[in-house]
């Protein structure tokens, strides 16, 4: 594989298959992990992107069936240096560690699951970019992480990442587009407004 040109019009006719043996959704990290062992695709962060860019372009054209990454809203308590923080786990990674380190933070819970408005995760069909964390230096130093929070229909994507400078980030390249089901999307914020035990500490 190393070194051939891709033929992406295959590679997109391979995975058709391979999402539609799965029930109950499958997210773009299994596809990759399929392909990669069929030998069809080698196994690289720009070759994941790539991926991840020639499907979300198939499904806009109805070409190809959804691909659904799976949410999970966690709250850390507050410790010495931040108060209490949201992290944003998907198909079981903490994407905010990764992109920031273990030293940075998530958004502050009371900014991203405010009690007197809507949270700013909610998803409309305006794009709108979010806060989702800094490094150990802090945003003002290196940069924040950001994403574009959006609804298409029964989707809601995340797309067009910004990561802080690459000296303070342990992520080499940009994260790929990510896509929820929104009903699934949808519970998962609205779960994480109604349990607000770490007001406890404010």
């Amino acid at each position: 594989m190393a070194g051939e040109r891709v033929r992406w019009p295959a590679v997109v006719d391979r995975a058709q298959p391979i999402v539609e043996s799965y029930e109950g959704g499958v997210t773009l990290r299994q596809v990759m992990y399929r392909l990669v062992s069929a030998g069809v695709l080698p196994h690289t962060p720009s070759m994941y992107r790539r991926l991840s860019s020639r499907l979300a372009q198939a499904r806009r054209e109805g070409r190809f069936p959804d691909l659904f990454d799976c949410l999970e809203i966690k709250m850390l308590p507050p410790g010495p240096r931040f108060a209490a923080q949201v992290r944003f786990w998907v198909n079981g990674k903490d994407v905010v560690e990764e992109a920031v380190g273990e030293g940075g933070r998530g958004p502050y819970a009371a900014d991203a699951l405010p009690a007197d408005r809507p949270s700013p995760l909610g998803a409309t069909g305006e794009a709108r970019r979010m806060e989702l964390g800094e490094p150990d230096c802090t945003g003002k130093c290196c940069g924040f992480l950001t994403v574009i929070i959006q609804r298409f229909g029964e989707i809601v994507q995340w797309s067009a990442w910004e990561l802080p400078g690459a000296a303070y980030t342990p992520v080499p390249y940009p994260l790929p587009d990510l896509h929820f089901d929104a009903s699934q999307y949808d519970a998962e914020v609205a779960r994480a407004e109604a349990d607000r035990w770490w007001q406890v500490y404010l």
